[in-house]
């Protein structure tokens, strides 16, 4: 057909930043469609974070990149992809010091936190903000698989996505708090000037599809 025609001519590169593991953004089902519509691109997949993708699109670094979080900025179309349902997961060994743990009593446990930058980090101020008191912060980490590693280790307690903390509980490595903590969105940035450029309204229909979301920006 005459539109298949037209969406084979897209060539070039495209640079998209993954902030956590590549399953769970569902980049090969992404990447499946996508090159099937559009031979032509090359897709690069750069691992970084929420805190470094959000401005390395606005610097022009990665044409696209996901992320955890809100995003402010006005020079940046986003789009919210899911909202990610969060939980507070211990070593599985922990258990009998948790259970039943007011949030103050878990505060003074020892916690494993994201970087400062990270939005899981004021996930915790929000949890924390309405009791006068300040987690025990024992490490600081950038990746989910290093804090996933050190709930293992019983170093501390954590801040997971709930199917990771899930996961860890079937396999008898962590226990999750039954307590509420609030959720996160899960989106994808382009620069707001570049939204209409092929390339990336192609990779922006491509992600929406595969997310069941409207292909529209919310800001």
């Amino acid at each position: 057909s005459e539109d298949q025609s037209l969406r084979q001519e897209l060539v070039g590169d495209l640079k998209i930043g993954v902030h956590t593991d590549f399953e769970f953004v569902r980049i090969a089902p992404l990447l499946q469609n996508f090159a099937r519509k559009h031979p032509k691109v090359r897709v690069h997949f750069l691992a970084g974070m929420s805190a470094t993708n959000i401005p390395d699109v606005r610097k022009g670094n990665i044409d696209g990149g996901f992320f955890f979080g809100p995003a402010k900025s006005a020079d940046l179309t986003t789009i919210e992809l899911a909202t990610i349902p969060i939980r507070v997961v211990a070593p599985a060994t922990w258990q009998d010091r948790v259970e039943h743990a007011s949030p103050e009593a878990l505060c003074a446990l020892p916690w494993i936190y994201t970087s400062q930058n990270c939005p899981f980090y004021d996930l915790h101020s929000q949890i924390f903000s309405d009791y006068q008191c300040t987690p025990n912060q024992v490490a600081f980490v950038d990746s989910e698989d290093a804090i996933r590693e050190l709930v293992k280790a019983e170093s501390g307690l954590a801040l997971l996505r709930e199917e990771d903390a899930k996961q860890m509980e079937q396999q008898g490595l962590g226990y999750c708090w039954a307590g509420e903590v609030p959720s996160i969105a899960l989106s994808f940035a382009v620069q707001k000037r570049r939204r209409s450029e092929p390339l990336i309204n192609a990779i922006i229909e491509e992600i929406c599809s595969l997310w069941g979301v409207e292909n529209e920006s919310t800001n």
